[in-house]
C-alpha cells in the first residue's frame, strides 16, 4: 500500500520518531483536531458543505498517524482493519 511505502521511505532518511511515544502523541493530537473540525456536525455532510474539506484533511491525518503507529509496532494496519471487520460481521450476524 502507498502509505506503507511512504512511511518506509521517510524512515530510511531519518524522518521518524525514535520511539513510539511520538507517534502516539501525534495520534492523540490528530484525533483532537478531527473532533474540533467536526464539532457541531449532526450527520452526513452535504457535498457542498465548506467544512467537508477540513474534516477530510483531519481524517486523513488521523488515518496516516494510525498507519505510522502500526509501522512502528511492525503491524500491518490493513490486516488489523480486516480482522476487526470480520469480528464485527460475526457479532452483527
Amino acid at each position: 500500500p502507498r502509505t506503507t511505502r511512504v512511511i518506509e521511505k521517510v524512515t530510511k532518511v531519518g524522518f521518524q520518531w525514535p520511539d513510539l511515544e511520538g507517534p502516539l502523541a501525534k495520534l492523540e493530537e490528530e484525533l483532537r483536531e478531527l473532533k474540533d473540525a467536526a464539532r457541531g456536525v449532526k450527520g452526513k455532510l452535504d457535498p457542498h458543505d465548506t467544512r467537508r474539506t477540513a474534516i477530510e484533511g483531519e481524517l486523513g491525518d488521523l488515518l496516516f498517524s494510525v498507519c505510522n503507529v502500526a509501522h512502528m509496532l511492525g503491524v500491518n494496519p490493513e490486516d488489523g482493519l480486516r480482522s476487526t471487520l470480520t469480528r464485527f460481521e460475526r457479532r452483527f450476524k
